[in-house]
């Protein structure tokens, strides 16, 4: 699945994005009830240039161990 295939290989620093991956994040997050219907475009634009994606080692937040 490439949104899967994204999100693995979105482990950089905003800077060393790409306006093609911000564009991208932008798009699939659109796709979510939560961002689409409570953040207008344009801030989710711009967050989507400043987003870090992290791994939560704690158990009760993800179901890798």
């Amino acid at each position: 699945n490439s949104v899967i295939h994204f999100f693995m290989s979105f482990q950089f620093q905003p800077f060393q994005r790409t306006a093609a991956d911000n564009d991208k994040l932008f798009n699939i997050l659109r796709t979510l009830p939560f961002f689409r219907d409570h953040i207008e475009d344009h801030v989710l634009k711009e967050l989507c240039v400043v987003a870090l994606n992290e791994t939560w080692k704690d158990p009760e937040f993800t179901s890798k161990n």
